[in-house]
Formats: C-alpha cells, sequence, structure tokens
C-alpha cells in the first residue's frame, strides 16, 4: 500500500540588511580642499621654475652679432603688409665658416610671417659699414603678438639665433563700420537690461545677505583665490611656449564676475539678488585684486607684454549694477 507523502514548504525569509554610511565630516571635506590647494601649488612653483629655466636659456642665446630694427616695432593691420628695416654689424669671420645661410624668422609663424627673408653677407671696406643692410616686408596674418629674430643655419643643419635683439610685431585688426555699430548695440542692449536686473531686486532678501554673507565670501575665494592660481597653473601647464594663451587664461582667472552670470542665473531659476551682490562684490574686489596678482604671480608672463588694467571699464561695469 502506498502512504500518502507530505511535502512541507519551508519559505525562506530574506533580511536585507543596508549599511548607511554617514556622510564626510567637515574635517574631512577641508582636508581634501587643503590636498587640492598644495597640488595647486605644487603645479604653479614647478611651472614658474620651467619659465625661469626657459627666460634663462633664452638669455644665453646669440653669437654677439649687433642686429638693429627701424622701427624698434611695428603694428600690422590683420591681411596688410608693413615694410621694416635690418641693419647687421658685428660680425667676426670665425662665425662664417661652415654658416650655410642667415635668415629672419617669426616666432609665431600664424601671426605673421616675412616675406623672403633670406639675408645675404657682405664683408664691408670700411669697419663701421654694417654687413647687412636691407629691408623686408611683414605680413600681418592673425591677431596675436610674435617677436622676429636673426636666424642662421649651419652646415650641418644645426640652427643658431645670432642676437638677443628681437622686432616685436603686433597684429590688430583694422576697425569697421560694422564694428562700431555692434558695439553700440552691444551696449545699449546690456544697459536695458542691466536696468531690468536692479528693478528685479528683493531688498528684503538682500538685506539677508548682508547680515549673513555666506555666499559672497565663498564666492569671492573662489573668484579671487582658487580660480588666479587655477589659471595660472594651467596656462603653463597647457601653454608652456604661448606667453599669449598663458596671458590670455590667466587674466580670465583674476577677472571679476561678469553680466553673464546674471543672465544664465535668471535662465536657470537662480537667486538673482544673490548674483548681483556676488557680481557687484567682485568687480569693486577687483580693482585692488587684479593689480595684487597681476604685479606678483603674473609677472613671471606679463614682463614681455605691455598691460593695462581698465579701470574706467570696471567702474562703469560697477555702477551700471549698483543701478
Amino acid at each position: 500500500a502506498e502512504y500518502p507523502r507530505v511535502i512541507a514548504v519551508a519559505k525562506t525569509t530574506t533580511i536585507e540588511f543596508r549599511v548607511q554610511c554617514p556622510p564626510p565630516a567637515p574635517v574631512l571635506k577641508l582636508l581634501l580642499f587643503i590636498g587640492l590647494l598644495v597640488l595647486q601649488a605644487i603645479a604653479t612653483c614647478k611651472a614658474t621654475l620651467i619659465t625661469d629655466n626657459d627666460r634663462q636659456v633664452k638669455e644665453q642665446l646669440g653669437l654677439g652679432w649687433a642686429v638693429t630694427y627701424d622701427p624698434a616695432k611695428l603694428t600690422v593691420h590683420m591681411g596688410t603688409v608693413q615694410n621694416v628695416t635690418v641693419h647687421i654689424a658685428s660680425i667676426n669671420d670665425a662665425d662664417l665658416i661652415d654658416l650655410q645661410s642667415v635668415q629672419l624668422r617669426s616666432e609665431q609663424g600664424h601671426v605673421a610671417t616675412v616675406e623672403n627673408g633670406t639675408i645675404v653677407l657682405l664683408k664691408p671696406l670700411v669697419p663701421t659699414v654694417p654687413w647687412f643692410s636691407g629691408s623686408f616686408n611683414i605680413v600681418g596674418n592673425f591677431l596675436g603678438r610674435t617677436d622676429f629674430f636673426i636666424e642662421v643655419v649651419h652646415k650641418n643643419g644645426t640652427r643658431e639665433r645670432v642676437s638677443k635683439d628681437t622686432l616685436p610685431v603686433t597684429v590688430i585688426r583694422q576697425e569697421r563700420v560694422i564694428d562700431h555699430v555692434f558695439t553700440g548695440s552691444v551696449i545699449l542692449l546690456i544697459s536695458i537690461l542691466y536696468i531690468n536686473f536692479g528693478a528685479a531686486l528683493d531688498l528684503g532678501a538682500l538685506k539677508q545677505i548682508i547680515r549673513r554673507p555666506i555666499g559672497p565670501v565663498i564666492g569671492f575665494l573662489c573668484q579671487f583665490v582658487f580660480m588666479p592660481l587655477f589659471s595660472y597653473g594651467l596656462g603653463h601647464l597647457l601653454f608652456p611656449d604661448s606667453y599669449e594663451m598663458q596671458l590670455g587664461l590667466f587674466f580670465t582667472g583674476v577677472s571679476p564676475a561678469g553680466g553673464a552670470s546674471n543672465i544664465w542665473t535668471v535662465a536657470l531659476g537662480g537667486n538673482l539678488t544673490l548674483s548681483i551682490a556676488m557680481t557687484t562684490i567682485s568687480t569693486l574686489a577687483a580693482f585692488g585684486m587684479m593689480p595684487l596678482w597681476i604685479f606678483t604671480l603674473g609677472r613671471t608672463i606679463f614682463e614681455r607684454a605691455k598691460l593695462g588694467i581698465p579701470y574706467s571699464r570696471i567702474a562703469y561695469t560697477a555702477i551700471g549694477l549698483v543701478v
């Protein structure tokens, strides 16, 4: 006889354990921030050492030839040609033993070039007469600044500069009527926009921000401490041979906040009152912070360029924001 079988079904109960990690402590956040600053300082110091070494190498260049340019510096409009005269003297006979050619060259060929920069040296009969005196056409290709220099090519293919004297050439764009129309239109639209921003301010929220300026303080530290250091180090690491790009990136880092931040704040539904307050504070603080950074950390890269701080433009922007 068959006995009925009893099947026992056991239900297993799954117990799920969830481990909730506590948020990082404020001390850990502070240590992380300090670590990032230390890494940035190391990169900045390394970039400064690289710049100093490059400057020392360039100062050692030159065979001792006396090279003069007329004019001493040149400004060329983009797409135009300017003439420059070059005089070369004080050449030793020993320098011409393995000489193949002498050329006038540009450090930044995309900015400006020279038409037929080959130089033919003729030993003068009178010592006071230069070995070479001739004219060249400098062509402005694109906006920027470059230096022209005299270079010799030896028979073994090596190149060498003959003098530390260079011809600084600046390429600018010729102003057109449409440029003035565009500038005037932008000024008018921005003025109307800033007036609307001022009308939309919440005075109650502004008083609260002044009483507890946590947001403006954080914005000030990011704007005038972190950004200048980061832009300086990043410029040297990314563009070690381009002073123009380093200056542009560094000036972007030390510049105050602009009206575009307020526009994006409105577009994304942010706190317009806080944005305008931070923009106003950074613009006014730029009167002191921009010269401070430029004449301390920025002196290593702006010494070869002539700079001017736009005090009037900063003041106009600050007045427009306040009004």
